[in-house]
C-alpha cells in the first residue's frame, strides 16, 4: 500500500498531474489538453508497483468563483482493494491565441491519511502551470497570492513557480511496455510559510504525463504512467494508434476534419490514401494560403481540374505558389494518389527548401533512392530536415502511396514541430 507523507510540500504533487494532453475537449477549441469528462490516467511509483493512483476528470465547474469554466480533477489511490480519495483540484484552460493556450491552476485540496483531514490551497489569480505549444528552451515565472487551510485554520501565502521546458527525449514507461518521446519540464515551486519543492514532468502531447519526479528536502518520489483511458476524436484513430499524436496535432491546427462519419481513415482502402487534390488542401491550409470563394475565380491551369471542381481553388493556389506544376502535359491528376517521392517535392517546395542541382549532391540516405534518381534531392532534404526517416530498414519507398496517417506525420514535422 502507498502511504502519503504528512508533509505540506507534498500537496504540490497534485500539480504534477495537471499537464495532461489529448482527448476530446468539452467547451474548448483546442484538443491539446485532455479535459473530456471521464478521462483517466493511472500511475505507479515504479514499473513493478501494483498499487496505482488514478487521476480522472470528473466535472466542469461553472458555479464557483473561477472566471472561466474550470475542470475538477480527482486523484484516488487503490488501497485495500478500494479506491480512496486523495486530492481534488480545479484548473482552467485560457486560450491566448488561435494556436496557443495556458493551463491555470486555481484550487487544490489534498487529503492527509495521517490526520484524516483535508488541506486546501486557493490561488486568487491562478498559476500558469503549462503552455501550449511546448518549445524546448521556453521558460516562464508565475506567481500569485492565496490561502492555505488545514486543521489549524487558514493563513495567507504567496506562491512562486519557475518553469522551463528542458529537453525532448525518450522515456520508458510500463504503459504498453512502450518508449515515448516526451518533453521534459522542470518546475521550482515555493509557497511562503509552507515549503518548496522541485519537480520534473515528462509530457507527451495529446497523451499526457508519462513520468513524474518530485524532489524536496527529504526524498525523491517518482510516478510512471501504467494505464489510461481517454476520449478520442476519431473512432478509427484511438489514443493507442501509432499516429495518434500526429493526427490530433493536424486536427488541432485545422488542417483536417477527418474523412466523415467520425472517422479519420488513417490507412487502407478505400479512403486511407492521400490524393493529389487532398494534398493541395493540406498544404494550403498548413501555409495559411486557403483561397477565398468556393471555386476557381480564374481559369484553371490544368485540363483535368475544371473551374467548378471542388478542389480547383486549392490546386490553383498550389500552382500559383509554384509548389505543383502538374505532370507536364496539362494535367494535374487530382484523384491520383500521392507517392512518397511526390510528397517530398510538395513539402520541400512549400517550405522553400528545394535543393540545388538535378540529383543528390551527396550519397543518398536510402538504398532504394539512387543518387541519380529524379526525386533523390527532395527525399534527401526531407531526411535532413528530420521530416521523413524511411521505413527503418534502409528503404524510403519512393513510389509507395502515402496514407493519411503518414501524411499526418509529415505535416506535423514539417509545419508544426
Amino acid at each position: 500500500m502507498k502511504i502519503r507523507r504528512k508533509r505540506f510540500e507534498f500537496l504540490f504533487f497534485v500539480l504534477s498531474i495537471l499537464l495532461i494532453s489529448g482527448g476530446l475537449a468539452e467547451a474548448l477549441q483546442t484538443k491539446f489538453w485532455a479535459v473530456d469528462i471521464g478521462n483517466y490516467w493511472d500511475y505507479v511509483e515504479s514499473p513493478s508497483d501494483t498499487w496505482p493512483s488514478r487521476v480522472q476528470v470528473t466535472t466542469l465547474d461553472t458555479t464557483t468563483f473561477f472566471p472561466l469554466p474550470t475542470y475538477l480533477m480527482a486523484t484516488r489511490e487503490y488501497q485495500n482493494s478500494t479506491w480512496v480519495p486523495m486530492e481534488n483540484w480545479w484548473y482552467e484552460i485560457l486560450e491566448t491565441g488561435p494556436k496557443s493556450s495556458e493551463l491555470r491552476v486555481w484550487k487544490i485540496m489534498s487529503y492527509d491519511d495521517v490526520d484524516q483531514a483535508w488541506y486546501t490551497f486557493v490561488f486568487h489569480s491562478g498559476i500558469i502551470w503549462a503552455k501550449r505549444p511546448m518549445t524546448v528552451g521556453d521558460s516562464w515565472t508565475s506567481s500569485t497570492w492565496g490561502t492555505y487551510s488545514d486543521i489549524m485554520g487558514t493563513v495567507p501565502t504567496n506562491i512562486f513557480v519557475n518553469s522551463e521546458v528542458l529537453t525532448y527525449e525518450s522515456v520508458d514507461v510500463p504503459f504498453g511496455n512502450g518508449t515515448y518521446n516526451a518533453y521534459k519540464i522542470s518546475h521550482f515551486i515555493q509557497a511562503t510559510g509552507v515549503g518548496q519543492i522541485t519537480q520534473t514532468l515528462w509530457v507527451v502531447p495529446y497523451l499526457g504525463i508519462i513520468k513524474h519526479e518530485a524532489v524536496d528536502a527529504e526524498l525523491t518520489e517518482r510516478d510512471y504512467l501504467s494505464a489510461m483511458d481517454i476520449a478520442t476524436v476519431f473512432n478509427d484513430a484511438p489514443y493507442d494508434h501509432w499516429a495518434y499524436p500526429y493526427i490530433m496535432k493536424i486536427y488541432d491546427e485545422g488542417y483536417t476534419t477527418g474523412c466523415g462519419n467520425g472517422s479519420y481513415c488513417p490507412e487502407g482502402e478505400p479512403d486511407g490514401f492521400v490524393s493529389r487534390e487532398q494534398m493541395a488542401v493540406f498544404i494550403t491550409r498548413a501555409l495559411g494560403q486557403v483561397p477565398a470563394g468556393e471555386f476557381c475565380e480564374t481559369p484553371s491551369p490544368f485540363t483535368d481540374v475544371p473551374d467548378d471542381r471542388w478542389s480547383c481553388k486549392y490546386v490553383q493556389k498550389l500552382y500559383d505558389l509554384e509548389i505543383a506544376g502538374g505532370y507536364g502535359d496539362g494535367r494535374f491528376g487530382p484523384a491520383d494518389r500521392v507517392t512518397r517521392e511526390q510528397m517530398a517535392v510538395f513539402i520541400t517546395r512549400a517550405l522553400g527548401q528545394v535543393p540545388a542541382g538535378e540529383s543528390c549532391q551527396t550519397p543518398s540516405p536510402f538504398t532504394d533512392v539512387p543518387d541519380d534518381w529524379w526525386s533523390c534531392k527532395y527525399v534527401q532534404k526531407l531526411y535532413e530536415l528530420r521530416i521523413a526517416g524511411g521505413y527503418g530498414d534502409g528503404r524510403y519507398g519512393p513510389g509507395d502511396e502515402v496514407t493519411r496517417a503518414q501524411m499526418a506525420v509529415f505535416l506535423s514535422r514539417a509545419f508544426l514541430d
